[in-house]
């Protein structure tokens, strides 16, 4: 039977799409080995001044160049006069591959004068406030933060660690969801703490606003700002503040102390909580932490943890039900547009509910230095946050943050509320998360009648949940309008979620879940598998034995904290014959 004319179309057109994508690949290896080509030439160091200069430039095109360009070319053989001649070359006012290039050479060549200018230069250059800017995030209609996040990478390679830092901060300010600026920033303050002298870490214990703030409804002791010297009007460092900073590690010490300091945070609970008292979003707020509070308490929950339950519930409700720009649904967006409330706080009340993140952040590792690395199990998003130090003094391996973060001054830190759950507790409430985020899509498009909220009838699945927490890092990040999205959806789900796992701490079910058992066991959390033939099995069953085995490392940490005899993970992965991670996993 011939084709029908439609059949025939829908034929034509996935042979057109076959082949355009065939030519993209094409295109994209092609550019590839023309981009190493270019590098292999331009590490030559037979290769001509005007050529150097002219490689560069289409390499490069306009960027920062990297940081260790120059010192490689000349441990490569490279003469220094003839990276000179490249440079002048090279030369262009607003090219910032020249500029970089030229402070390399200087660098290189011990002109700390001339390097000096040449930073300088580069950082007036990539001012954001003097290039086109897209969407908030950097990238679609303009530059944005991209040229100055050149340079901050670049000095970050030079070593310039305090003054990259207090640009990144300025940043994170103006573009918080910036993944490139985030990243940066956290890298920073690492080197500087591990280059910092123990002096920095006697900061730790009494650094200023290091208290978990109180609740929002009644405010909390009152705390002064932040002092960040002197600043332009939209917050970045000025350029008397970064002249006159004093010796480098002084500047390293104080960008720890910003870092380390929540003070901001706290005043802003402090104003907000003066603020509602005796309005009707006050009263809605009260009620919240009052009927939450109760309802576990019935349930048979200690004090200490069903008044901690309530205020989560109280924190949750600070972004209201409605658009979250109004002011009458959103009690963040009231105390912004009151009258009385300063600049600076009706600015960090903004970013609240502009800004804030909720996920399940699995931290990457416990031990501060001096924030953690976190990344959102759910949406993929990685962040370097400070934590309060009670918050993570002993945390077990893999543990996951249920709260929000917020981006306070261009640091990211932790509201202060929220709960700690084991890899398999986030497994199950990612996985629950995800159904909710689907079925919410669904009702938006009319394809079910269910909405979503917090008596949504769906079970969390302890016992089966999939590798959430390891499938996380080889996932790509959500856009940011979906990570908006998924960060209302935990919003709206994070009591039920809290309540569910703790009743799921205190049943029976969780004592067999966490159990260590023989590698011939059948069991739920492997769909049925043993963990010899999960081993063997497709990707997806190693990810899970992986994250099996999470679960018993972060009990084994609970158990040694407790002063108990710890479980020997180790002696069970070389028993499977599997890594400490997941390097040698099948892709």
């Amino acid at each position: 039977m011939a084709k029908s004319n439609r059949r025939k179309k829908q034929d034509r057109a996935r042979a057109d799409a076959k082949q355009a994508l065939e030519r993209r690949r094409r295109d994209r290896v092609e550019q590839d080995q023309l981009a190493q080509r270019r590098l292999e030439l331009i590490r030559d160091p037979a290769t001509p001044a005007d050529e150097l200069a002219g490689l560069l430039d289409e390499h490069y095109e306009g960027k920062a160049i990297d940081g260790d360009l120059v010192a490689s070319l000349l441990a490569a053989g490279a003469e220094p006069e003839r990276l000179e001649e490249a440079s002048r070359l090279l030369w262009s006012d607003d090219s910032l591959t020249a500029i970089t290039f030229a402070a390399g050479v200087a660098r290189a060549t011990g002109d700390a004068g001339a390097e000096r200018t040449f930073l300088d230069k580069a950082i007036a250059v990539s001012d954001p406030a003097s290039r086109p800017v897209g969407d908030g995030t950097g990238d679609a209609d303009g530059d944005g933060p991209g040229a100055r996040l050149g340079v901050t990478r670049f000095l970050l390679d030079l070593g310039y660690h305090a003054e990259a830092a207090e640009h990144l901060e300025a940043l994170v300010r103006d573009w918080p969801q910036d993944e490139d600026a985030t990243e940066q920033y956290g890298t920073v303050i690492e080197r500087i703490y591990e280059s910092a002298d123990g002096s920095a870490d006697g900061e730790a214990d009494g650094a200023p606003g290091s208290a978990t703030p109180g609740s929002a409804a009644h405010g909390s002791a009152a705390h002064g700002s932040a002092a960040h010297g002197g600043a332009t009007p939209d917050g970045a460092p000025d350029e008397a503040t970064l002249a006159d900073a004093g010796d480098e590690p002084d500047r390293d010490h104080a960008a720890l102390a910003r870092f380390r300091d929540r003070s901001g945070l706290l005043a802003l609970y402090d104003a907000l909580g003066k603020y509602l008292a005796g309005t009707e979003h006050g009263k809605h707020l009260q009620a919240t932490l009052d009927h939450h509070r109760k309802a576990v308490l019935d349930m048979g929950w200690p004090e200490g943890e069903a008044q901690g339950f309530g205020e989560f519930a109280e924190e949750l409700a600070l972004l209201g039900t409605a658009d979250n720009d109004d002011p009458a649904a959103n009690p963040m967006a009231a105390f912004a547009a009151g009258p009385s409330v300063t600049p600076e706080l009706a600015v960090r009340a903004t970013d609240w509910y502009e800004h804030i993140r909720y996920g399940l952040w699995r931290v990457e590792d416990p031990v501060p230095s001096p924030g953690v690395w976190c990344t959102d199990i759910v949406s993929a998003a990685r962040r370097y946050v400070q934590f309060p130090a009670e918050k993570v003094g002993r945390l077990p391996r893999y543990a996951v943050w249920m709260g929000g973060l917020l981006p306070v001054d261009g640091i990211w830190r932790i509201t202060g509320r929220g709960v700690w759950l084991s890899p398999r507790e986030a497994d199950a409430a990612a996985e629950f998360i995800d159904r909710a985020g689907d079925e919410l899509a669904r009702a938006v498009t009319g394809t079910v009648a269910r909405g979503l909220t917090d008596d949504h009838p769906e079970k969390i699945r302890f016992a089966s949940a999939g590798p959430r927490g390891v499938q996380a890092v080889f996932d790509s990040a959500f856009e940011p309008k979906t990570a908006s999205l998924s960060s209302r959806v935990i919003n709206a789900l994070a009591t039920r979620i809290a309540a569910d796992v703790y009743a799921y701490r205190r049943s029976e079910a969780r004592a067999k879940h966490v159990a260590v058992t023989g590698f011939d066991e059948r069991m739920p959390a492997l769909r049925g598998r043993t963990i010899r033939q999960a081993v063997r099995g497709m990707p997806e069953d190693q990810m899970r034995v992986e994250a099996l085995l999470r679960e018993w490392e972060y009990q084994s940490d609970l158990l040694g904290a407790a002063g108990r005899q710890p479980i020997d993970t180790a002696a069970l992965r070389a028993g499977l014959g599997l890594p400490s991670d997941l390097s040698d996993l099948d892709d």
